[in-house]
C-alpha cells in the first residue's frame, strides 16, 4: 500500500467517524430508532470511505507512482 493510499484511507476514516455520528444524532432527533439512524449512518460513511480514501487515494497513489505529484495531493511532503 503506498503512503497516498495510506494517508487518504486514514483521513477518510477520522471523517466517516464524524459523518456517522452527525447523521446517526440527526436522525434521533427526527425521530427514528437506533437502528435505522445507525443505517444512515453506516450508509453515509461508507460514501466517505469510498470516495475520499479509495478513489481519491488510489488517484493519488497512481500519479505518484509516475512522479507526477501536486501540492493538493493526499500526503503531499515538500523536500527542501
Amino acid at each position: 500500500m503506498s503512503a497516498q493510499l495510506r494517508e487518504a484511507l486514514l483521513r477518510s476514516l477520522y471523517q466517516a467517524l464524524g459523518t456517522f455520528a452527525a447523521t446517526f444524532f440527526v436522525m434521533l432527533q427526527l425521530g427514528f430508532d437506533a437502528e435505522a439512524a445507525a443505517i444512515a449512518g453506516i450508509v453515509a460513511s461508507l460514501e466517505t470511505l469510498g470516495f475520499r480514501g479509495v478513489v481519491e487515494g488510489g488517484y493519488d497513489a497512481r500519479r505518484a507512482a509516475r512522479g507526477d505529484v501536486r501540492r493538493s495531493d493526499v500526503g503531499y511532503v515538500e523536500v527542501d
